[in-house]
């Protein structure tokens, strides 16, 4: 719907160019005839298509600690570590593997 008048004024820009084409040259009556069905004719409407919502991703590198910024977690009271604990929480899991 928002792109009807922009649909809308480009159909005119075409009706005022055959007009002064029509009016510039010698035309024939049939070629008026054609001109002016086709002036009458609405370009057709497409179908639109439905709009597909965005997936938003969530990256968050505390969710490996049952920790999240988001969601449950959070109005549960827990929240995220300062960097320094998170990098320690880091090491001793990779040392662990």
């Amino acid at each position: 719907m928002a792109m009807l008048h922009v649909r809308l004024r480009k159909y005119q820009k075409q009706i005022s160019a055959i007009e002064t084409h029509l009016n510039k040259e010698r035309v024939s009556k049939s070629e008026k005839i054609i001109s002016l069905v086709v002036k009458q004719e609405r370009p057709p409407k497409k179908a639109k298509e439905p709009v597909k919502p965005k997936k938003k991703r969530n990256y968050n590198p505390y969710s490996d600690y049952g920790i999240s910024a988001i969601g449950r977690e959070k109005r549960k009271g827990k929240s995220m570590p300062p960097r320094e604990l998170y990098g320690e929480l880091l090491k001793s899991v990779k040392e662990g593997e």
